[in-house]
């Protein structure tokens, strides 16, 4: 793997595992670290856990099939 790159959906032959691209670039707007990754997760669950209960089951039986993952 190209460790200039450090992208976590970068595969050993720098291929993208998301999008449909030959090589992956250093100018893709999809690129993330893992510690870019970490810290996203770690927002998104401090947001769902900041709403109440009622719209945290209302989001996790449409989006997660009534599982929180949160």
């Amino acid at each position: 793997m190209n460790d200039n790159l450090q992208c976590i959906y970068l595969s050993d032959n720098s291929k993208c595992a998301i999008l449909n691209v030959r090589k992956c670039s250093t100018e893709c707007r999809f690129r993330c670290s893992d510690d870019k990754y970490k810290a996203s997760q770690k927002h998104w669950r401090e947001q769902l856990n900041s709403i109440s209960v009622e719209q945290q089951n209302k989001i996790s039986r449409k989006y997660y099939g009534g599982k929180k993952f949160w």
